[in-house]
């Protein structure tokens, strides 16, 4: 928790605020998707794994990745825009 603070200290309090509310949402809508593919968007985007390490983890060819972290991109913004109407 401290790292969040340091990197938004410049950030005023209805900013942070914000932020924090956005990446409670973003949560709320990838707990929403199907594992697999959730699975690959965490580990490409949170854990900034290659598309050729998440195709060694998953045993399935590079391009099956793409297509999934792709379909997955699609459906989470699906359930995000859904459930966040105002967005």
């Amino acid at each position: 928790n401290e790292n969040v603070h340091s990197q938004d200290i410049h950030l005023g309090q209805p900013e942070f605020l914000e932020k924090k509310d956005e990446q409670m949402r973003l949560v709320s809508a990838l707990d929403k998707l199907d594992p697999d593919s959730r699975e690959v968007l965490i580990l490409r985007y949170r854990h900034e794994c290659s598309v050729k390490e998440i195709a060694e983890i998953f045993t399935i060819s590079e391009s099956a990745v793409k297509m999934r972290i792709n379909r997955g991109l699609k459906r989470l913004q699906k359930i995000y825009l859904r459930d966040n109407p105002d967005e």
